[in-house]
């Protein structure tokens, strides 16, 4: 079968989604509303029920001159005897038409929440429960009144306790509970009949369009890059077997009698250490759908082990929340939601960088929801790294510029064998407070948390290859009087909080826990084959860069989200 050439217009056709469309009906509403005591704003309605000794059929209103002595409130309790013709005269039930939505052309999604006074930012939401006198089924909105100006009148408080009592009519007015969301047509797909032209187009047009797609496009032409790019994802799938049949040389196959299913083209360090560079471009050329070139592979992969959430977990007193997302630890999330600090309270400067700040997501003045992503964290290459010469240099009182640099020696209290650097939170903003001087002299004692944090001395650089011939024995290094350490393999796991090392030698090795910052968290030294380290403490800390070293050997390193 001839290869289908298609335009985007064709492609956007075949995968529209045909949406229903609410219907409506005309409805008659009264314009008479139920009488409740202490709602107030008694002279804007008239009442169809709710007061006292009501003549059957007939509406109530108050009368104008009791309006104009001023005996009726504005809020309040007043007299509800309608039998009292001094403060109440009968009235006509008229009545108005709307458009009310058709049962079954819709669906409903709840759109209020629970009210917590102190919360602030009331004029943002609506109200579910947590107001007193809520009447059954009912939600509740600020009086529109109430908001700020020029709007309302400016009263409603941003972020201070308000009036809770839902039957008060000069701070509260019913609202709707629902949104109302169309229900979607049901959809014919063109893969009904997998074998069809129709479905061979649609699926050319969007293979996601439909499950059967991998299967239809492989099945009738196995060499299409579609299919090799399945490999990529699962070398047992359709598309994949499909193409390795008939390109078993090709790397990127399973290869006869290896016993094992090697992975897609090495990927190069550049991708971690440049990955605008030429190397990795070049690389993503060839590999469009590796998840070090292909921004949407976490989104179609959600999955894959190199995949992490961007969002991580609030800890109120942690700073920089404007750095981050967060999915969870904040008060009154919605499930499966992701919210991030309103940008407006970045601009205004009333986020803080530091300390405790508002932790209620329903706020919205503070909080607005956002996309719960994941993010790619490109894996090096195992063994293609090492620790590179110590880049720590000595401390020296009033030189400034202490943040570029790391420091092994010159700081008081300082520990053997260890290095510091200036901690980032008092680093320069908008990450830090901007507390470190540029020039000047500043605090010089390594114990002092709050000024200084442990780092690693060495950097960790790609391993390079051997010289060949007499080139590499002309540079090899003269031997140690001391044996060489058997390295060995090292792997590390991390499932249900817990890091796993497992090691086939049993010398002395330390493993070091730091951010992304480079700040030091946690270092552990073991001698055994096995030591398991608990990262329960390290919550909310987002994306952690594990290394084990064995003197002066970088054996192992891992990436372990932490939210």
């Amino acid at each position: 079968m001839n290869k289908i050439i298609y335009s985007s217009m064709a492609a956007a056709m075949l995968a529209s989604v045909a949406f229903g469309q609410i219907q409506y009906r005309d409805e008659e509403r009264n314009d008479c509303i139920h009488f409740v005591n202490g709602a107030g704003h008694y002279a804007d309605h008239c009442y169809i029920s709710g007061l006292k000794n009501m003549a059957p059929g007939t509406c109530y209103k108050v009368r104008n001159s009791r309006i104009a002595d001023g005996s009726i409130p504005t809020v309040g309790h007043m007299n509800d005897d309608a039998a009292n013709t001094w403060f109440w005269k009968p009235t006509e039930c008229t009545k108005h038409t709307v458009k009310a939505p058709i049962e079954g052309t819709y669906t409903l999604e709840p759109k209020c929440v629970e009210f917590h006074n102190g919360s602030g930012n009331y004029a943002a939401n609506c109200y579910s429960s947590g107001l007193y006198d809520m009447q059954p089924g009912k939600c509740y909105t600020v009086n529109p009144d109430r908001k700020p100006a020029p709007e309302g009148d400016g009263t409603l408080p941003q972020n201070d306790y308000m009036n809770n009592s839902a039957i008060d009519g000069w701070w509260w007015v019913e609202t709707e509970c629902y949104n109302l969301l169309p229900i979607e047509n049901p959809q014919t797909s063109e893969c009904d009949d997998p074998n069809s032209q129709a479905c061979l187009t649609a699926c050319l047009a969007d293979p996601s369009i439909d499950q059967a797609c991998e299967a239809v496009i492989c099945g009738d032409d196995p060499t299409n890059q579609y299919c090799r790019n399945q490999c990529s994802v699962n070398l047992n799938s359709i598309g994949c077997q499909a193409y390795c049949n008939g390109n078993t040389s090709d790397p990127i196959c399973p290869q006869p009698g290896s016993g094992t299913n090697p992975p897609s083209t090495t990927r190069p360090d550049e991708c971690v250490t440049d990955p605008n560079g030429s190397v990795c471009q070049d690389f993503c050329f060839q590999n469009s759908t590796d998840g070090a070139c292909d921004e949407n592979f976490c989104a179609n992969n959600p999955d894959d082990p190199n995949c992490f959430d961007k969002c991580i977990n609030f800890v109120n007193g942690s700073g920089n929340y404007a750095a981050n997302c967060y999915k969870s630890g904040l008060h009154h999330m919605q499930a499966g939601k992701c919210y991030a600090v309103n940008p407006a309270r970045v601009a205004d400067g009333s986020a803080p960088q530091t300390g405790h700040m508002n932790d209620y997501a329903d706020n919205a003045w503070w909080w607005v929801e956002t996309t719960c992503e994941k993010e790619f964290i490109t894996p090096r290459n195992p063994g293609s790294w090492t620790l590179g010469p110590e880049k720590c240099v000595a401390f020296v009182n009033g030189n400034g510029h202490y943040t570029d640099n790391c420091y092994n020696s010159g700081l008081h209290h300082m520990e053997a064998n260890k290095c510091y650097a200036v901690n980032p939170d008092r680093g320069p903003q908008p990450n830090g407070d901007g507390s470190a001087p540029v020039y000047g002299h500043m605090n010089d004692y390594a114990d002092d948390a709050w000024w200084w944090v442990e780092t690693l001395c060495q950097d960790t650089i790609p391993a390079r290859a051997a010289r060949p011939g007499s080139l590499a024995r002309a540079f090899e290094p003269k031997a140690s009087p001391k044996a060489a350490t058997t390295l060995g393999e090292t792997k590390i796991s991390f499932e249900n909080a817990t890091l796993s090392v497992t090691t086939t030698v049993a010398d002395a090795k330390m493993i070091r826990v730091f951010d992304m910052n480079g700040k030091l968290l946690h270092s552990v030294s073991f001698n055994g084959m096995a030591k398991d380290v608990d990262f329960a403490k390290f919550a909310g800390k987002g994306i952690l860069l594990v290394r084990i070293t064995s003197g002066d050997k970088l054996v192992a390193m891992k990436q372990v989200s932490i939210r």
